[in-house]
């Protein structure tokens, strides 16, 4: 509240406007709002993406709604991100600062921000990305890898054995595990979940895995791997998975999920996986940026 206040107070100095959060306020009257439809998985890209309707209000056009936009992120806090990005932009179309001082006169000075087009901002938005948030890095199957489908009088027949959806997500705060774990019900409806983690020691570990659980029906979640990896170069900020253990089991039920401990990374992914494949799961692999990059290295070697 005391940095809002003192945004506030330089945006009024220096004579510009806000972008009100009411559909009728002065200061330019703009306001968004999405409605999410479904997650779409693009094999081919290695991505998801959400698609949505996004409705534009604003003091000085007509409402307007731009329909089955593919979002290139995913998870609901992903179309909050929408909502500003959109509001500002439609705040600056329509003249940027000083804009109600204009609507006021009655007519808006042409500005290069009018230029943008709803086509280019549907665009824009597809092209979105946010780099080590939610992933695809899901591995090709081993080589020569089969299961068998049916086996009668007529013999056995086989098909080749996926693997389980692998997603890598840097989260490493209560507030993005539960983004993160929110998007995962999202993308994967239904389907049990299988969790590596690790961390670095200077985070909210129990505060960490309490969202995991609350956003999570305990049913699906059916295991959790923690490991360490090395942080900014090296093993001085790495959490032992001890650590981590001791925190899940303070203030988690311990028979919410199966704990297995793996110090290496790689090794904890190979375990999730072969658990996932058995159960059907998605393995979500997460706790810091540094986790992430190791993970791609994961995916890249298995493919």
């Amino acid at each position: 509240e005391e940095m809002d206040a003192m945004l506030r107070e330089r945006v009024e100095e220096a004579g510009g406007d806000l972008v009100s959060e009411d559909v009728s306020g002065s200061a330019g009257g703009v306001r968004v709002s999405v409605a999410f439809k479904r997650v779409v998985e693009r094999e081919k890209a290695r991505r998801f993406e959400q698609i949505v309707d996004v409705t534009i209000h604003s003091a000085a056009r007509s409402a307007r709604t731009l329909k089955d936009v593919a979002l290139g992120t995913v998870g609901p806090h992903q179309r909050d991100n929408l909502v500003v990005a959109t509001r500002v932009l439609e705040f600056l179309r329509l003249g940027g600062g000083g804009v109600a001082r204009r609507l006021r006169r009655g007519a808006l000075a042409p500005t290069p921000w009018g230029a943008i087009t709803d086509d280019a901002l549907r665009l824009g938005l597809s092209r979105w990305r946010s780099p080590g948030c939610f992933e695809m890095i899901t591995p090709s199957p081993p080589k020569g890898a089969k299961t068998c489908i049916a086996d009668d009088e007529e013999g056995a027949f086989y098909e080749d054995l996926p693997n389980p959806p692998v997603v890598a997500d840097g989260a490493h705060t209560p507030e993005s595990a539960a983004a993160l774990f929110a998007t995962v019900e999202e993308a994967f409806p239904g389907k049990a979940i299988v969790a590596v983690v690790a961390m670095a020691d200077d985070k909210d570990h129990e505060g960490f895995f309490q969202e995991i659980v609350r956003v999570v029906d305990q049913t699906k979640l059916r295991a959790v791997f923690l490991s360490s990896v090395p942080i900014a170069g090296g093993g001085a900020r790495a959490t032992a998975t001890a650590t981590l253990r001791a925190a899940w089991e303070k203030n988690i039920r311990p028979d919410v999920a199966a704990i297995a401990e793996r110090g290496v990374l790689s090794e904890a992914m190979d375990a999730a996986s072969d658990l996932a494949r058995e159960c059907d799961a998605v393995v979500v692999v997460t706790g810091s940026l540094n986790v992430v990059a190791r993970a791609r290295r994961w995916g890249d070697a298995r493919r």
